[in-house]
């Protein structure tokens, strides 16, 4: 029986910005968004687990609407083709051949719509929308806020961690 199986959006934008607390050139440099679970206390890329009879990326459509309140196709572009694929099956001892963990990355890339949408729930200042940097990611946290550890695992394993600009 499979550990996890599912797919993970990367949502970029480039930022241009010159106030990062890390890259003092203002010249673009990419962000992802991820949205704060206060159920689990920690900052999460949008994913969804594959429910059977569906695709990844239709897991992904249905995660990132209801994740960050975006509408697929109107808001927001996700590729057809994943940008990664992550299969391993963690060994166990005894009858059990292990969990095995599937994940696919798409990336997202947000309309003028998407892009406005996500500036009001930014600027409501909840803290529910929050945009992290290559450094961010290294760091495993933003501001003092966790990062979902599973989710920084997976895309490490995936080489998807990019490096530090500037």
């Amino acid at each position: 029986m499979p550990h996890y199986v599912g797919a993970i959006a990367l949502v970029r934008r480039d930022a241009q910005e010159p106030s990062d607390r890390e890259v003092d050139d203002p010249a673009p440099r990419s962000e992802w968004l991820s949205v704060w679970n206060p159920a689990q206390g920690v900052l999460r890329l949008p994913q969804a687990e594959k429910l059977e009879g569906e695709s990844y990326r239709d897991a992904l459509v249905r995660e990132v609407g209801w994740a960050a309140g975006l509408d697929g196709g109107k808001d927001y572009l996700l590729s057809h083709a994943p940008r990664a694929h992550v299969q391993y099956a963690d060994q166990c001892e005894g009858p059990t051949q292990g969990d095995v963990t599937i994940v696919q990355f798409y990336l997202c890339e947000l309309f003028r719509h998407g892009r406005a949408k996500l500036r009001v729930l930014e600027e409501q200042g909840n803290g529910a929308v929050r945009w992290l940097t290559a450094g961010d990611l290294e760091a495993g946290e933003a501001d003092g806020k966790p990062i979902a550890s599973a989710q920084l695992a997976l895309m490490k394993r995936a080489d998807l961690i990019p490096p530090r600009e500037g």
